[in-house]
């Protein structure tokens, strides 16, 4: 024993040595990333040596309620340090460092086209947290030239001129939505309208984007691909954000097994709509959904075409009901407790439409000679929807550029720094509440702020589709759906909110205005994260026929 110890001895204290150095070499390592490489960064405080900021988020979001999103969080650390235009956070070793951008000017510079990046900064690796709902070869995805000719392919579909020949089945939709309205107003049953916007939003982006049925809006009849999509949807709903690595493994799986359905189910689709377009049974003129005009010269569908065009329609179920869906949320809450700007739209409206607020007549004149200008000519309804962007960003977008590239930004003030190795979260939340450009009103709901001349706006002010050449290129779709919902929907119920952010009622029963005109809330409605920022409670509601409606 004592001769194999004599043996083993030389071998242990090497190991032992070699070890200590590796020891020493990794505290230094550590300490330069946590303590130097990033040390002239705008940070909310100084990072710890062992927690980073992640101690500091959790103190933050101690200071409200904790199901707050975490742009409301970080909008408040940055008001507190006067927005010094970035904050960085630490959050490694379970994220990558995050640069929170709070500036419109630094938020250019990141999106406009470079001769580096022709199509702006590359997109964020922690894009892939999100692969299961959006696939991995999409436009959110692509770069350089696989960007530019997906978007050069699926342009036409999103062409304003086109999407206006899309009115009827946006109407056709809306009638279901319509419906449950009625439902629920002679009943007088509380309801998420989360969940009606979202059935709507979805039935209409299917027909639009796929040319399918996904009825959404008829309980116990949803398609198969809408039902593998909400699957996962709701299982990101649950999902702790930074994730520790190796937790999860459960969800993870089932992520797994329905976005492979999804897939399948997205190519069988594609592959009837190509079928159909090269034996002639798709007439090119009479295409109208997005995928088949974006099919249209197609000669072959190589499997790289395929997996492409399936992982779009993904992506445009994923943010074409979920952007519109929020919106229309927010629109009908912030209407409802905002007596004067409810009526100078009702006065848009009945100057546009007439007094009948029957939907019937309403759809009849959008479809009709001059219905495309009818839409144009809402300028206050345009108004609300931006105030309501500005106000409530659904989303925003995340940027990166890999360590070495030496890609440099320059702050308020002049001073630069280099993002490399950093998501770049591009905080629209932030940048639309700069109490530098909105002034004292930033945080309340002002339409009028878009009527007339608005030259005054710094350029990049308002981002919430972002900008660039990688803006959103359904920005025009969820225009037209939401100017058509407000027009159907917006005189002919009133809403009434329950529970979070609900009125407060004088001893009549009657909701009292504060000095600035808007009704009092008993309490604040907020964002949650749930993949994207929705109102924390589903946007509880009830509804009633307005008094114009039971008149007719």
């Amino acid at each position: 024993m004592i001769a194999m110890l004599d043996k083993l001895g030389p071998v242990l204290w090497t190991t032992l040595a070699l070890l200590a150095v590796y020891a020493v070499q990794t505290l230094r390592r550590w300490r330069y990333m946590r303590l130097q490489q990033f040390a002239e960064f705008p940070q909310i405080e100084k990072t710890s040596l062992i927690w980073g900021h992640m101690a500091t988020l959790g103190k933050l979001f101690k200071k409200g309620d904790p199901r707050r999103h975490i742009d409301d969080v970080l909008l408040e650390a940055s008001r507190e340090q006067g927005n010094p235009g970035v904050v960085l956070l630490d959050l490694r070793p379970l994220e990558y460092p995050m640069l929170v951008i709070c500036n419109a000017d630094v938020a250019e510079q990141i999106t406009k086209a470079s001769p580096r990046w022709s199509s702006s900064t590359p997109k964020s690796l922690t894009l892939r947290n999100i692969w299961h709902l959006t696939g991995q070869n999409s436009i959110l995805t692509a770069e350089g030239e696989h960007w530019k000719s997906q978007r050069r392919r699926l342009n036409p579909g999103f062409a304003p001129q086109h999407l206006l020949t899309t009115l009827p089945i946006i109407l056709d939709k809306t009638k279901h939505f319509l419906g449950h309205l009625d439902r629920h107003a002679n009943s007088n049953t509380e309801f998420s309208l989360d969940q009606l916007l979202t059935a709507l939003t979805f039935d209409i982006i299917g027909a639009v984007t796929m040319g399918q049925n996904l009825t959404a809006q008829i309980p116990g009849e949803e398609s198969e691909i809408l039902l593998a999509f909400m699957g996962i949807v709701a299982s990101y709903k649950t999902r702790k954000r930074p994730e520790i690595p190796g937790t999860g493994w459960f969800e993870e799986r089932k992520r797994r097994r329905l976005a492979a359905k999804i897939e399948s189910l997205t190519k069988d689709v594609v592959r009837q709509e190509f079928a159909r377009a090269i034996s002639g049974g798709l007439d090119a003129t009479k295409s109208r959904s997005v995928l088949g005009l974006s099919l249209q010269g197609v000669e072959e569908l190589t499997p790289e075409l395929l997996q492409q065009t399936s992982d779009n329609l993904r992506v445009f179920m994923f943010a074409g009901h979920d952007t519109t869906s929020i919106l229309m949320q927010w629109v009908f809450y912030e209407l409802s407790r905002s007596p004067k700007q409810r009526g100078a739209l009702f006065d848009e409206l009945d100057k546009l439409f007439g007094t009948d607020v029957d939907p019937a007549t309403i759809g009849a004149k959008l479809l009709g000679p001059g219905g495309a200008e009818l839409l144009n000519q809402m300028t206050y309804a345009t108004a609300v929807i931006k105030e309501t962007l500005r106000l409530h960003p659904p989303a925003a977008s995340v940027r990166m550029t890999a360590p070495g590239t030496d890609f440099q930004l320059t702050l308020p003030g002049g001073k630069t720094i280099c993002p490399d190795g950093c998501i770049m979260y591009l905080n629209s939340y932030i940048i639309q509440h700069d109490v530098n450009v909105w002034g004292e009103t930033v945080d309340e709901f002002v339409p009028e702020r878009w009527l007339g001349d608005t030259s005054w706006m710094p350029q990049g002010s308002w981002r919430p589709f972002e900008r660039g050449p990688r803006s959103c290129i359904g920005l025009e779709l969820a225009n037209i759906e939401a100017k058509v919902i407000l027009a159907l929907v917006a005189r002919r119920y009133d809403f009434v909110k329950v529970g979070l952010g609900e009125l407060e009622l004088d001893v009549n029963g009657q909701p009292m205005a504060d000095e600035k005109g808007y009704y009092k809330t008993k309490s604040a409605l907020f964002n949650s994260m749930q993949v994207t920022a929705k109102p924390v409670d589903g946007t509880m509601m009830k509804v009633r026929l307005s008094e114009r409606a039971t008149m007719a």
